[in-house]
């Protein structure tokens, strides 16, 4: 007899593997040869929070498939790749960082921590709800 708790258990890779994908699918691909994270359609009319979270998600992704050897990026990257200026960039990661939405590692890039997705997946809009 199965224990119905199986059904339950999943590891934290494969959780946020997952949400990834369900999350990012709308807003970016990813470069297999560089592992650079390619905005589609639409991105231009998100604002700045959503457009650093799907950006730093998606070097997640494509960290967990190997095409970057680190998910972090610096504020200036950040800022080239969303085309925000880095004087929004620089601000709002330090907030973000003070909420705890994202973190730095011991270079100063940021990321998402595994334990914001979640958060995350609710403040990025779905579909074609970009206001």
């Amino acid at each position: 007899m199965a224990d119905p708790l199986d059904k339950l258990l999943a590891t934290t890779e494969e959780v946020s593997r997952e949400m990834l994908a369900d999350l990012l699918e709308r807003w970016i691909r990813i470069d297999p040869e560089t592992g650079a994270v390619v905005p589609m359609h639409g991105w231009h009319t998100l604002k700045a929070r959503p457009r650093i979270f799907l950006f730093l998600l998606g070097r997640k992704a494509a960290s967990l498939k190997g095409f970057l050897e680190k998910e972090g990026a610096p504020p200036k990257t950040i800022a080239e790749s969303t085309g925000l200026p880095k004087g929004t960039v620089n601000p709002l990661l330090r907030q973000l960082t003070d909420e705890r939405l994202l973190a730095q590692d011991k270079e100063g890039a940021y990321f998402v921590p595994p334990y914001a997705i979640g958060q995350v997946k609710g403040l990025v809009p779905e579909g074609d709800n970009v206001g």
